[in-house]
């Protein structure tokens, strides 16, 4: 097996459990109606923001201290505090404090079709980290001459990336980088 696969787990599901696909969507924390608050919101909000007229899906409306988005299931209010998302369908809804905190994370990036790594390409750097001495470790700055983590690394160096700190596992992953054309 290679380090790769050892990775992967292989239990199955049990009857009726699905993966929730991950996708990249836009959100803002509502802060309050005020206009400083009002004045923070991304464009993509203030576009569908409507006044008059009856309200249809896809617009929000100010409502004293909450913002009411209208969906396709009815209307939903934000209070403060709670995060407005823009989903991958272009569709507007409210989520819960708490419930966006369990559920999404910041996207640090959000990499080009160009950037993103084919399988092989992947697996071609997965392999260069069986590769790497502690001389390029140390060089790095992602661990000292000294340090009782090497034979840790020398063995099992998969496993060292996905313990270590993002900082020092940033490192690492950069000396697998392809060099040059």
């Amino acid at each position: 097996m290679s380090a790769v696969s050892d990775l992967i787990t292989h239990e199955p599901l049990a009857e009726g459990e699905r993966w929730r696909k991950t996708a990249v969507v836009d959100a803002w924390q509502f802060c309050g109606t005020g206009p400083a608050a009002w004045s923070e919101a991304p464009d993509w909000l203030q576009n569908v923001e409507r006044v008059y007229g009856a309200p249809v899906a896809g617009e929000v409306r100010r409502e004293g201290d909450c913002l009411v988005v209208y969906t396709l299931e009815g209307h939903l209010r934000a209070q403060p505090g709670d995060w407005i998302i823009k989903g991958v369908q272009g569709e507007i809804y409210p989520c819960k404090k708490d419930i966006f905190e369990a559920t999404y994370e910041p996207a640090l990036t959000s990499p080009s079709p160009e950037a993103a790594l084919t399988l092989p390409a992947f697996l071609n750097r997965v392999r260069k980290l069986h590769c790497i001495d502690r001389h390029h470790l140390v060089e790095a700055g992602a661990m000292s001459k000294d340090s009782p983590e090497w034979p840790t690394f020398r063995d099992n160096p998969v496993g060292w990336l996905l313990r270590a700190d993002d900082d020092r596992a940033a490192k690492v992953w950069a000396l697998t980088e392809p060099k040059g054309p």
